[in-house]
């Protein structure tokens, strides 16, 4: 298995925890990944970067990238379809080595716990475990999709009573 690192900085200055709050999780994500079927191309080692931010900041990102002009929990980026990954360092560029980002809003995160009853750390763990998904190709927009990225959750965290919190937010959405 080849060796993921997590770059971790905070763009919010309330922001608390460390990349040892959430490097257990991505190593977890690795290796549960590993057993995924045509995974094997994508799971060549690289950075992640998990950057915090706040409201303002993640709307914005969340207008540039995706269209919307709302603040959002969670956004990823993932770099597998550049051309430069896992391509050539391009001079005065750092991490070329990127597989992609992580995004999460401490704002929103805070929200979603009291909502959740969960801490705020455990909200921004499973955020982080939703991000490394959508960056190595899962998403949830269909039930099918759905149903497959969060068994896959459920086996990285560990827990299943993020399961009745995620459907039911999206049966709410329905």
């Amino acid at each position: 298995m080849k060796k993921y690192t997590l770059e971790f900085s905070k763009k919010n200055p309330r922001a608390q925890g460390s990349a040892k709050d959430f490097e257990k999780f991505l190593q977890k994500a690795v290796k549960v990944l590993c057993e995924q079927k045509g995974m094997s191309k994508l799971l060549q080692g690289g950075v992640l970067q998990l950057v915090l931010v706040d409201d303002p900041t993640i709307q914005k990102i969340n207008r540039e990238y995706r269209g919307m002009n709302k603040p959002t929990d969670v956004i990823s980026l993932s770099y597998f379809e550049e051309p430069q990954f896992p391509g050539e360092k391009v001079a005065g560029e750092a991490g070329n080595d990127l597989v992609g980002e992580i995004i999460i809003s401490l704002d929103t995160a805070k929200k979603q716990a009291k909502e959740h009853k969960k801490t705020v750390m455990q909200e921004m763990q499973l955020l982080f475990v939703h991000g490394v998904l959508h960056i190595f190709g899962y998403d949830h927009e269909e039930p099918k999709e759905r149903k497959k990225m969060f068994d896959l959750q459920d086996k990285i965290i560990g827990n299943k009573s993020w399961r009745l919190i995620l459907e039911k937010a999206y049966a709410d959405l329905a």
